[in-house]
């Protein structure tokens, strides 16, 4: 679950140098600052709160043995969502083989409510208006597959280029935009059934 942000620390170059020390403020400096947009990236992925919590520790692990290996060529934040994505993809990968092989078939009980559901601040009469508008944004999404949430998620929703979204989910740019382009156009659609051409 997304954590409250925190208050000013230092910037995050200095958080990256005190990482490679081996220093935990520079981690927790680190983690604080990364958690919610990995959230967002890792949580339309496996769609199971307890295993965006498991995947983003996990994520935060190999980073930490891995630290080494960063040498600044891209942006930290770029590499670090990398390694979260595909321990995502690992993490439903397992659960798909462990699942084959105990008769289990859904990820997610269809009693855990809507994935996108988020807090709406505002209060009044159109509140229910919103909420509708939240469903069907959320039951969109919803029918995307895992390679092209993420592709949502990462370039419209978190703000990367389609460049560091390639580097993240480890494909081309082309993937990437070719897969931006069948989201929008099923998003568009799905969208289009609820309020007509769009």
């Amino acid at each position: 679950m997304p954590q409250p942000a925190t208050q000013t620390t230092p910037d995050e170059s200095q958080a990256i140098t005190w990482a490679l020390q081996g220093r935990a403020e520079g981690w927790e400096i680190l983690h604080a600052r990364h958690y919610n947009g990995l959230w967002s990236a890792v949580y339309p992925i496996v769609r199971d709160e307890h295993l965006a919590e498991d995947v983003i520790q996990e994520a935060f692990i190999k980073a930490y043995r891995q630290i080494h290996h960063f040498k600044g060529h891209s942006k930290f934040s770029t590499w670090l969502y990398r390694i979260a994505v595909n321990q995502a993809y690992d993490t439903l990968r397992k659960l798909s083989r462990r699942n084959k092989w105990l008769g289990l078939f859904p990820l997610q009980d269809e009693d855990d409510g809507p994935a996108h559901e988020a807090i709406d601040p505002h209060t009044g009469a159109d509140d229910a208006q919103r909420a509708d508008l939240r469903q069907i944004i959320g039951d969109a999404l919803d029918s995307l597959n895992p390679e092209q949430r993420s592709v949502v998620e990462l370039r419209l929703i978190q703000g990367f280029s389609t460049e560091e979204t390639a580097k993240i989910l480890g494909c081309k740019k082309g993937t990437v935009l070719s897969r931006l382009f069948y989201s929008c156009q099923k998003l568009k659609k799905r969208m289009g059934e609820h309020y007509g051409k769009l």
